[in-house]
């Protein structure tokens, strides 16, 4: 009995995918409509950010960013978080590209040896930060510029509050890194191409994806609501525009808004684990961070807007 359980369990994947790929077939319409929109939605709100960010802070970590962070922010970073420089670039650039850049970084530093296992996982818990432009560009839309700011600062606020009461009990001293040898100009904009578009191409394929198929389980839904919320478990760039035909207040709205960015979406869960799977990275670390900060998200949401609105 058990051993039949067991391969049962293990074939689900497999029914599954065989399932997809028969709904694959039947809508293919609908398959190739839902791919261009998902393509749509990726370089009309996604890429521009993340391209143009990306590049700037591979420019900067190639000229000699760190020195400036190991120089000003070390102190704050210590009393704050018992965390060194480095690991302040890490949370600052996170802060400025957008998810999932946080796990990105964090690998990175992590190969480079310029932070430890403990802290690597530390920092996932709360480097999950949406890209700024997208909440005051994309979602003021939706809702209003005021609604917008709410849901960046509570956003924002909600990881921190998990940074500081997660935080290592003791600070421990790290050697400052060498910094990367100076390159041309040339040399560095190609490698920073080559940076980004290594974790572009991962949003965009995960994207394409799970837009595609939440589309064809969601078309035989007829509830508008419980699509919207089905679209943002998975993705929540698509998640999050289509809070925008829901017919809710804007204050509702924002609810939503907060839950999709803080959780992430299976997209970028998936993301996050094909980043640190590499370096074999605890992934229950950003799960968990994920959980803690969606609730503190919605109770900040809900203070802010009370004084605010």
């Amino acid at each position: 009995m058990t051993t039949n359980f067991k391969k049962i369990v293990n074939n689900i994947p497999l029914l599954f995918l065989i399932i997809i790929f028969f709904a694959l077939l039947k809508d293919a319409d609908l398959v190739l409509k839902s791919s261009i929109n998902a393509a749509t939605l990726f370089f009309t709100k996604l890429f521009p950010c993340m391209f143009i960010f990306y590049t700037l802070q591979d420019l900067l970590l190639n000229y000699g960013i760190l020195k400036i962070f190991i120089k000003f922010f070390s102190p704050l970073s210590k009393k704050l978080f018992h965390l060194d420089a480095c690991s302040s670039y890490i949370i600052f650039m996170s802060m400025l590209t957008g998810f999932p850049s946080g796990s990105k970084y964090v690998t990175d530093f992590y190969n480079k040896k310029y932070i430890d296992r403990n802290t690597a996982n530390y920092l996932l818990t709360f480097t999950h930060f949406s890209n700024p432009l997208f909440i005051l560009g994309t979602v003021s839309v939706i809702t209003t510029k005021n609604m917008a700011l709410i849901i960046l600062l509570s956003h924002f606020l909600s990881n921190f509050v998990v940074a500081f009461f997660t935080r290592p009990k003791l600070y421990i001293e790290k050697s400052i890194p060498q910094t990367r040898e100076k390159k041309s100009l040339t040399a560095c904009l190609n490698d920073s191409f080559q940076n980004t578009f290594s974790i572009v191409k991962i949003v965009f394929c995960t994207t394409i994806f799970f837009v595609v198929i939440i589309t064809l389980f969601t078309s035989f839904i007829p509830n508008t609501y419980l699509k919207t919320i089905l679209f943002g478990l998975f993705d929540l760039t698509k998640g999050v525009t289509e809070v925008n035909k829901l017919s809710l207040t804007m204050y509702q709205k924002g609810i939503l808004i907060c839950s999709f960015i803080s959780l992430g979406g299976v997209s970028v869960h998936m993301q996050v684990q094909s980043i640190i799977a590499q370096k074999k990275l605890s992934y229950p670390a950003f799960l968990k961070g994920r959980i803690a900060s969606t609730g503190i998200n919605l109770l900040l949401y809900t203070i802010l807007c009370s004084c605010i609105l």
